[in-house]
């Protein structure tokens, strides 16, 4: 169901950015050791690809699968001490909305550890770019108490 490199999160501060058929985990560190963890949807393969496009610019998404591959994620990002999550686009549109509604319905506890929410451009971002938007996002925090 998925492949990695970061074998726990548990205890450390990390990011996920979250899309439609994958997310991608990095541990926010300093410096260039930044560990990544790929998680597949668990139907990544059951559709192709150009129809699922296909389909969502016409708002007819299918959503099957949804569940089970927010599941996965939330128990595996619940081990963390701190979560910033980001994810492309906005509205109906925002699978990290989405996310975050099952994950703060299902596990409410974990969910606490969700510090930061934001919509970025991840296709023109790289990881470590993340990780320098996420200490941005940090050091706003402690400024603003946010």
């Amino acid at each position: 169901m998925h492949e990695t490199s970061l074998a726990d999160v548990s205890g450390k501060w990390v990011i996920a950015a979250v899309t439609r058929d994958y997310c991608d985990v990095w541990h926010v560190v300093q410096g260039p050791e930044r560990e990544v963890m790929h998680l597949h949807r668990p139907d990544e393969g059951a559709e192709h690809h150009h129809v699922r496009q296909a389909q969502e610019h016409h708002g007819h998404r299918s959503d099957a699968g949804s569940s089970e591959y927010y599941k996965y994620v939330a128990a595996v990002l619940a081990a963390a001490s701190e979560i910033m999550l980001v994810g492309h686009g906005s509205g109906k549109s925002s699978i990290v909305e989405e996310f975050a509604e099952y994950f703060s319905k299902h596990l409410p506890n974990e969910y606490k550890l969700v510090t930061e929410i934001r919509h970025v451009n991840l296709p023109a971002l790289s990881g470590g770019e993340l990780i320098q938007l996420a200490h941005g996002w940090k050091k706003e925090q402690m400024e603003f108490g946010v």
